[in-house]
Protein backbone atom coordinates (compact mmCIF):
# COMPACT_ATOMS: atom_id res chain seq x y z
CA UNK A 1 0.00 0.00 0.00
CA UNK A 2 1.37 3.43 -0.66
CA UNK A 3 1.63 5.57 1.96
CA UNK A 4 -0.72 8.32 2.70
CA UNK A 5 0.00 11.56 2.02
CA UNK A 6 -0.23 14.75 3.99
CA UNK A 7 -3.51 17.23 3.07
CA UNK A 8 -3.07 20.11 3.74
CA UNK A 9 -6.68 20.72 3.34
CA UNK A 10 -6.84 18.79 6.94
CA UNK A 11 -4.18 21.18 8.94
CA UNK A 12 -6.13 24.18 7.52
CA UNK A 13 -9.10 22.96 9.07
CA UNK A 14 -7.91 21.91 12.31
CA UNK A 15 -6.30 25.20 12.09
CA UNK A 16 -9.44 26.86 12.00
CA UNK A 17 -11.03 25.06 14.94
CA UNK A 18 -8.15 25.16 17.37
CA UNK A 19 -8.05 28.87 16.60
CA UNK A 20 -11.34 29.37 17.02
CA UNK A 21 -11.44 27.83 19.82
CA UNK A 22 -8.58 30.05 21.31
CA UNK A 23 -10.51 32.96 20.78
CA UNK A 24 -13.80 31.51 22.53
CA UNK A 25 -11.99 31.12 25.46
CA UNK A 26 -10.48 34.36 25.62
CA UNK A 27 -13.20 36.28 24.77
CA UNK A 28 -15.49 33.96 28.07
CA UNK A 29 -12.62 34.49 30.05
CA UNK A 30 -11.76 38.00 29.47
CA UNK A 31 -15.15 40.09 28.39
CA UNK A 32 -16.51 42.30 30.47
CA UNK A 33 -19.62 40.80 32.44
CA UNK A 34 -21.90 44.13 31.23
CA UNK A 35 -20.78 43.20 27.78
CA UNK A 36 -21.95 39.41 27.77
CA UNK A 37 -25.56 40.14 28.93
CA UNK A 38 -25.99 41.60 25.37
CA UNK A 39 -27.10 39.66 22.29
CA UNK A 40 -23.52 40.14 20.48
CA UNK A 41 -22.24 37.76 23.16
CA UNK A 42 -25.19 35.09 22.74
CA UNK A 43 -24.39 35.46 18.92
CA UNK A 44 -20.74 34.75 19.57
CA UNK A 45 -21.41 31.68 21.38
CA UNK A 46 -24.14 30.08 18.24
CA UNK A 47 -21.37 30.43 16.10
CA UNK A 48 -18.74 28.66 18.46
CA UNK A 49 -21.35 26.14 19.10
CA UNK A 50 -19.32 24.23 15.94
CA UNK A 51 -16.10 24.88 17.41
CA UNK A 52 -15.05 21.66 19.65
CA UNK A 53 -17.37 19.24 17.36
CA UNK A 54 -14.75 20.59 14.54
CA UNK A 55 -12.05 20.06 16.48
CA UNK A 56 -13.11 16.61 17.45
CA UNK A 57 -14.02 15.72 13.94
CA UNK A 58 -10.49 16.57 13.05
CA UNK A 59 -9.20 14.28 15.54
CA UNK A 60 -10.83 11.24 13.64
CA UNK A 61 -9.49 12.27 10.40
CA UNK A 62 -6.24 12.45 11.81
CA UNK A 63 -6.68 9.16 13.09
CA UNK A 64 -7.78 7.67 9.91
CA UNK A 65 -5.07 8.61 8.10
CA UNK A 66 -2.15 7.59 10.89
CA UNK A 67 -3.88 3.93 11.12
CA UNK A 68 -4.08 3.35 7.22
CA UNK A 69 -0.08 4.61 7.19
CA UNK A 70 0.69 1.65 9.33
CA UNK A 71 -2.36 -0.54 9.16
CA UNK A 72 -0.84 -3.80 9.12
CA UNK A 73 1.77 -2.81 12.30
CA UNK A 74 -1.77 -1.38 14.26
CA UNK A 75 -3.53 -4.83 13.51
CA UNK A 76 -1.41 -6.46 16.08
CA UNK A 77 0.20 -5.88 19.44
CA UNK A 78 3.38 -4.29 18.11
CA UNK A 79 5.22 -1.39 19.27
CA UNK A 80 3.64 0.83 17.28
CA UNK A 81 -0.07 -0.08 18.27
CA UNK A 82 1.63 0.22 21.93
CA UNK A 83 2.93 3.59 20.74
CA UNK A 84 -0.45 5.14 19.56
CA UNK A 85 -2.07 3.44 22.61
CA UNK A 86 0.10 5.71 24.79
CA UNK A 87 -0.43 8.92 22.76
CA UNK A 88 -4.40 8.39 23.54
CA UNK A 89 -3.71 7.61 27.73
CA UNK A 90 -1.40 10.97 27.60
CA UNK A 91 -4.26 12.93 26.23
CA UNK A 92 -6.48 11.62 28.82
CA UNK A 93 -3.82 11.86 32.00
CA UNK A 94 -3.27 15.61 30.33
CA UNK A 95 -6.89 16.47 30.81
CA UNK A 96 -6.64 15.22 33.94
CA UNK A 97 -3.91 16.89 35.32
CA UNK A 98 -4.97 20.85 33.60
CA UNK A 99 -7.48 20.34 36.39
CA UNK A 100 -5.72 19.09 39.77
CA UNK A 101 -6.12 21.62 42.53
CA UNK A 102 -2.69 21.10 44.18
CA UNK A 103 0.41 19.97 43.16
CA UNK A 104 0.67 17.53 45.34
CA UNK A 105 -0.81 13.77 45.39
CA UNK A 106 -1.20 13.88 49.80
CA UNK A 107 -3.18 17.56 49.80
CA UNK A 108 -4.87 16.92 46.59
CA UNK A 109 -6.64 13.74 48.49
CA UNK A 110 -6.83 14.86 52.20
CA UNK A 111 -7.96 19.16 51.57
CA UNK A 112 -9.83 19.15 48.05
CA UNK A 113 -13.23 19.83 48.50
CA UNK A 114 -16.24 19.12 46.87
CA UNK A 115 -16.06 21.30 44.16
CA UNK A 116 -12.47 21.07 43.70
CA UNK A 117 -13.28 17.27 43.32
CA UNK A 118 -15.84 18.22 40.35
CA UNK A 119 -13.68 20.30 38.56
CA UNK A 120 -10.87 17.74 38.67
CA UNK A 121 -12.94 14.93 36.88
CA UNK A 122 -14.67 17.49 34.70
CA UNK A 123 -14.57 15.45 31.57
CA UNK A 124 -12.91 17.89 28.67
CA UNK A 125 -11.91 18.04 25.91
CA UNK A 126 -8.68 16.03 25.88
CA UNK A 127 -10.32 13.29 27.49
CA UNK A 128 -13.08 12.82 25.11
CA UNK A 129 -11.11 12.43 22.37
CA UNK A 130 -8.38 10.13 24.05
CA UNK A 131 -10.66 7.73 25.51
CA UNK A 132 -12.68 8.16 21.26
CA UNK A 133 -9.16 7.13 20.30
CA UNK A 134 -8.43 4.19 22.23
CA UNK A 135 -11.72 3.07 21.85
CA UNK A 136 -11.26 3.17 17.84
CA UNK A 137 -7.14 1.85 18.57
CA UNK A 138 -9.29 -1.87 20.12
CA UNK A 139 -11.64 -1.80 17.42
CA UNK A 140 -9.09 -1.47 14.50
CA UNK A 141 -7.20 -4.39 16.26
CA UNK A 142 -10.15 -6.78 17.09
CA UNK A 143 -12.08 -5.99 13.74
CA UNK A 144 -9.14 -5.88 11.99
CA UNK A 145 -11.17 -5.31 8.10
CA UNK A 146 -12.38 -2.29 6.76
CA UNK A 147 -16.01 -3.41 6.27
CA UNK A 148 -16.07 -4.76 9.84
CA UNK A 149 -14.47 -1.65 11.20
CA UNK A 150 -16.80 0.84 9.29
CA UNK A 151 -20.06 -0.84 10.26
CA UNK A 152 -18.87 -0.64 13.79
CA UNK A 153 -18.29 2.74 13.44
CA UNK A 154 -21.63 3.49 11.88
CA UNK A 155 -23.79 1.68 14.64
CA UNK A 156 -21.73 3.06 17.58
CA UNK A 157 -22.61 6.74 16.17
CA UNK A 158 -26.22 5.95 15.99
CA UNK A 159 -26.68 5.10 19.76
CA UNK A 160 -23.90 7.28 20.78
CA UNK A 161 -26.41 10.58 19.35
CA UNK A 162 -29.70 8.45 19.96
CA UNK A 163 -28.96 7.03 23.51
CA UNK A 164 -27.72 10.71 24.55
CA UNK A 165 -30.81 12.51 25.87
CA UNK A 166 -31.73 8.87 27.76
CA UNK A 167 -28.05 9.00 29.32
CA UNK A 168 -28.41 12.84 30.51
CA UNK A 169 -32.00 12.64 31.61
CA UNK A 170 -31.94 9.24 33.40
CA UNK A 171 -28.24 9.85 34.73
CA UNK A 172 -25.98 7.36 36.25
CA UNK A 173 -26.89 5.14 38.58
CA UNK A 174 -25.76 5.39 42.21
CA UNK A 175 -23.31 2.51 41.70
CA UNK A 176 -21.53 3.98 38.99
CA UNK A 177 -18.03 5.45 39.88
CA UNK A 178 -18.30 9.22 39.80
CA UNK A 179 -15.18 9.64 36.87
CA UNK A 180 -17.33 7.29 34.96
CA UNK A 181 -20.37 9.41 35.37
CA UNK A 182 -18.77 12.43 34.60
CA UNK A 183 -17.38 10.76 31.71
CA UNK A 184 -20.96 9.29 30.46
CA UNK A 185 -23.10 12.40 30.48
CA UNK A 186 -22.75 16.79 31.31
CA UNK A 187 -25.61 16.21 34.24
CA UNK A 188 -22.83 16.55 36.47
CA UNK A 189 -20.89 19.13 35.02
CA UNK A 190 -18.38 17.70 32.21
CA UNK A 191 -18.41 20.26 29.25
CA UNK A 192 -17.44 16.98 26.70
CA UNK A 193 -18.73 13.88 27.93
CA UNK A 194 -18.92 10.84 25.74
CA UNK A 195 -22.37 11.50 24.95
CA UNK A 196 -22.92 12.75 22.53
CA UNK A 197 -19.25 13.98 21.48
CA UNK A 198 -17.63 10.86 20.90
CA UNK A 199 -19.83 11.08 17.85
CA UNK A 200 -17.97 13.32 16.61
CA UNK A 201 -14.51 11.82 17.24
CA UNK A 202 -16.36 8.46 15.16
CA UNK A 203 -17.96 10.90 12.65
CA UNK A 204 -14.47 11.63 11.23
CA UNK A 205 -12.88 8.66 11.29
CA UNK A 206 -15.24 7.01 9.60
CA UNK A 207 -15.61 10.13 6.68
CA UNK A 208 -11.91 9.87 6.43
CA UNK A 209 -11.88 6.79 6.68
CA UNK A 210 -14.03 6.74 3.27
CA UNK A 211 -11.85 9.23 1.81
CA UNK A 212 -8.60 7.99 1.88
CA UNK A 213 -9.71 4.29 0.34
CA UNK A 214 -11.12 6.68 -2.65
CA UNK A 215 -8.02 8.50 -2.78
CA UNK A 216 -5.77 5.35 -3.16
CA UNK A 217 -8.11 4.74 -5.99
CA UNK A 218 -7.60 8.08 -7.52
CA UNK A 219 -11.96 8.61 -6.93
CA UNK A 220 -11.34 10.97 -4.25
CA UNK A 221 -13.05 13.54 -5.97
CA UNK A 222 -16.08 11.63 -6.34
CA UNK A 223 -16.22 11.21 -2.74
CA UNK A 224 -15.69 15.31 -2.40
CA UNK A 225 -18.59 15.92 -4.79
CA UNK A 226 -21.29 13.71 -2.50
CA UNK A 227 -19.84 15.37 0.62
CA UNK A 228 -21.78 18.55 0.80
CA UNK A 229 -24.70 16.68 -0.42
CA UNK A 230 -24.96 14.46 2.82
CA UNK A 231 -23.85 17.65 4.58
CA UNK A 232 -26.73 19.94 3.42
CA UNK A 233 -29.23 16.89 3.46
CA UNK A 234 -28.20 16.32 7.06
CA UNK A 235 -29.21 20.11 8.09
CA UNK A 236 -32.20 20.66 6.69
CA UNK A 237 -32.98 16.97 7.73
CA UNK A 238 -32.15 17.99 11.08
CA UNK A 239 -34.06 21.30 11.21
CA UNK A 240 -36.79 19.13 9.59
CA UNK A 241 -36.56 16.51 12.25
CA UNK A 242 -36.90 19.31 15.06
CA UNK A 243 -39.92 21.34 13.54
CA UNK A 244 -41.83 18.31 13.33
CA UNK A 245 -44.61 18.49 16.19
CA UNK A 246 -44.04 14.94 18.08
CA UNK A 247 -41.05 14.21 19.80
CA UNK A 248 -39.02 10.72 19.76
CA UNK A 249 -37.90 12.09 23.48
CA UNK A 250 -39.91 13.23 26.29
CA UNK A 251 -37.33 15.58 26.96
CA UNK A 252 -34.42 16.71 25.68
CA UNK A 253 -32.41 20.30 25.20
CA UNK A 254 -32.01 21.07 22.26
CA UNK A 255 -28.64 22.65 22.37
CA UNK A 256 -27.27 19.77 24.46
CA UNK A 257 -28.68 16.22 23.35
CA UNK A 258 -30.80 16.85 20.67
CA UNK A 259 -29.98 14.15 17.94
CA UNK A 260 -31.33 16.59 15.14
CA UNK A 261 -28.41 19.29 16.25
CA UNK A 262 -25.95 16.73 16.44
CA UNK A 263 -26.95 16.07 12.75
CA UNK A 264 -27.37 19.55 12.04
CA UNK A 265 -23.52 20.45 13.39
CA UNK A 266 -22.22 17.33 11.87
CA UNK A 267 -23.44 18.72 8.00
CA UNK A 268 -21.78 21.97 8.73
CA UNK A 269 -18.32 20.24 9.51
CA UNK A 270 -18.77 18.21 6.32
CA UNK A 271 -19.16 21.47 4.04
CA UNK A 272 -16.37 22.81 5.58
CA UNK A 273 -14.30 19.83 5.44
CA UNK A 274 -15.45 19.76 1.57
CA UNK A 275 -14.93 23.34 0.93
CA UNK A 276 -11.35 23.03 2.76
CA UNK A 277 -10.15 20.56 0.01
CA UNK A 278 -11.38 22.05 -2.72
CA UNK A 279 -9.34 25.01 -1.83
CA UNK A 280 -6.38 22.93 -1.70
CA UNK A 281 -7.16 21.59 -5.06
CA UNK A 282 -7.46 24.23 -7.05
CA UNK A 283 -5.14 27.00 -5.35
CA UNK A 284 -2.55 24.48 -3.75
CA UNK A 285 -0.34 24.55 -6.19
CA UNK A 286 -0.47 28.02 -7.21
CA UNK A 287 2.48 30.09 -6.92
CA UNK A 288 0.32 32.59 -4.55
CA UNK A 289 -0.98 29.40 -2.34
CA UNK A 290 1.50 30.47 0.66
CA UNK A 291 -1.14 33.51 0.82
CA UNK A 292 -4.04 30.83 1.72
CA UNK A 293 -2.32 28.24 3.58
CA UNK A 294 0.87 30.04 5.13
CA UNK A 295 3.48 27.70 7.13
CA UNK A 296 2.67 28.64 9.93
CA UNK A 297 -0.81 28.30 10.02
CA UNK A 298 -0.46 24.97 8.26
CA UNK A 299 1.71 24.26 12.00
CA UNK A 300 -0.82 25.25 14.31
CA UNK A 301 -2.64 22.49 12.24
CA UNK A 302 -0.41 19.95 12.75
CA UNK A 303 0.05 20.70 16.30
CA UNK A 304 -2.82 21.78 17.18
CA UNK A 305 -2.77 19.33 20.45
CA UNK A 306 0.60 21.18 21.44
CA UNK A 307 -1.41 24.48 20.73
CA UNK A 308 -4.69 23.51 22.49
CA UNK A 309 -2.72 22.30 25.95
CA UNK A 310 -0.29 25.38 25.93
CA UNK A 311 -3.54 27.90 25.43
CA UNK A 312 -4.62 27.00 28.27
CA UNK A 313 -1.97 27.10 30.86
CA UNK A 314 -1.48 30.79 29.60
CA UNK A 315 -4.79 31.66 29.32
CA UNK A 316 -6.22 30.20 32.55
CA UNK A 317 -2.82 29.43 34.54
CA UNK A 318 -2.35 25.36 36.15
CA UNK A 319 -0.20 24.62 38.86
CA UNK A 320 3.09 25.59 37.61
CA UNK A 321 2.01 29.54 37.13
CA UNK A 322 -0.21 29.97 40.01
CA UNK A 323 -1.66 33.94 39.03
CA UNK A 324 0.77 34.33 36.17
CA UNK A 325 -1.96 33.71 33.44
CA UNK A 326 -4.29 36.00 31.31
CA UNK A 327 -7.50 35.65 33.37
CA UNK A 328 -5.71 36.18 36.36
CA UNK A 329 -3.71 38.75 35.00
CA UNK A 330 -6.45 41.08 32.98
CA UNK A 331 -9.65 39.73 34.44
CA UNK A 332 -13.26 39.90 33.02
CA UNK A 333 -12.63 43.42 32.16
CA UNK A 334 -12.25 44.10 28.48
CA UNK A 335 -14.82 44.99 25.73
CA UNK A 336 -14.86 43.12 22.53
CA UNK A 337 -11.97 44.70 20.31
CA UNK A 338 -10.10 44.26 23.48
CA UNK A 339 -10.40 40.55 24.06
CA UNK A 340 -9.84 39.85 20.38
CA UNK A 341 -7.04 41.70 20.11
CA UNK A 342 -5.59 39.41 23.36
CA UNK A 343 -6.95 36.90 21.07
CA UNK A 344 -4.51 37.70 18.15
CA UNK A 345 -1.41 38.20 20.52
CA UNK A 346 -2.29 35.17 22.08
CA UNK A 347 -2.46 32.61 18.75
CA UNK A 348 0.56 34.19 17.47
CA UNK A 349 2.33 33.38 20.22
CA UNK A 350 1.32 29.81 20.23
CA UNK A 351 1.87 29.62 16.34
CA UNK A 352 5.93 30.90 17.27
CA UNK A 353 6.10 28.07 20.11
CA UNK A 354 4.34 25.65 18.06
CA UNK A 355 6.65 26.40 14.50
CA UNK A 356 9.57 25.13 17.69
CA UNK A 357 7.89 22.45 18.46
CA UNK A 358 7.40 21.18 15.25
CA UNK A 359 11.36 22.05 14.87
CA UNK A 360 12.01 19.66 17.51
CA UNK A 361 9.90 17.00 16.66
CA UNK A 362 11.00 16.77 12.95
CA UNK A 363 15.17 17.13 13.60
CA UNK A 364 15.39 16.51 16.81
CA UNK A 365 13.22 13.66 17.63
CA UNK A 366 15.24 12.08 20.22
CA UNK A 367 15.84 15.47 22.08
CA UNK A 368 11.72 15.97 21.81
CA UNK A 369 11.52 12.44 23.42
CA UNK A 370 13.91 13.25 25.92
CA UNK A 371 12.05 16.59 27.20
CA UNK A 372 9.02 15.22 27.22
CA UNK A 373 10.27 12.20 29.15
CA UNK A 374 11.71 14.11 31.64
CA UNK A 375 8.65 16.74 32.22
CA UNK A 376 6.54 13.59 32.76
CA UNK A 377 9.49 12.33 35.33
CA UNK A 378 9.61 15.81 36.90
CA UNK A 379 5.78 16.29 37.22
CA UNK A 380 5.38 12.83 38.23
CA UNK A 381 8.34 13.44 40.96
CA UNK A 382 6.94 16.36 42.28
CA UNK A 383 2.68 15.67 42.87
CA UNK A 384 3.72 12.41 44.42
CA UNK A 385 6.56 13.36 47.02
CA UNK A 386 5.31 17.33 48.09
CA UNK A 387 3.02 17.15 50.89
CA UNK A 388 1.93 20.45 49.99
Amino acid sequence: MNPTPRYVFLDLYRALFVMLMVEGHVVRALLDGSVRAGAAFQIHELLHGITAPGFLFGSGFAFAIATQRRSTQLQSLSPAFFRRLWRALQLILIGYALHLPFFSFEKTFTQATGPQWLSFLNFGVLQCIGVSLLLLRLLYLTLRTDSRFLTAIGALVLVTVYATPLAWTAGPAPSVPKVLAMAISGTGGSYFPLFPFLGFVLCGTFVSWIFLRAAQAERERSVMRWLPIVGLFLIAGGAVLNALPFRTYATYDFWYTSPNYFWIRLGILLLLMSGFWHLETSFGRRPESTLWKPAWLVTIGIESFFVYILHLIILHGWLTNPGIDLETIIGPTLGYVSSLAVAVALIGLLAVLATGWRFLKRYHPVVLQGLIGWIWFMFLYIFLTSPF
